[in-house]
């Protein structure tokens, strides 16, 4: 996966929220967004989603896998 951009939605003492547009090579573009929240000196992620685009021509295709 490649980034195509990053986007800080927020962030505070606590932890943060951010989102990404990525690039997979075998399933093209995506989404992907995390929340970090600290724990001392670290961050550690406590979510992280990916969405991925399925074309309505493939998503019967998809279903069946």
């Amino acid at each position: 996966m490649r980034s195509k951009g990053r986007t800080g939605a927020g962030a505070s003492a606590e932890g943060s929220i951010s989102a990404a547009a990525l690039v997979g090579e075998k399933v093209g573009p995506c989404r992907g967004g995390d929340v970090l929240v600290r724990a001392g000196d670290r961050r550690l992620i406590a979510q992280y989603d990916l969405a991925l685009t399925v074309p309505n021509a493939r998503f019967a295709a998809a279903g069946e896998r």
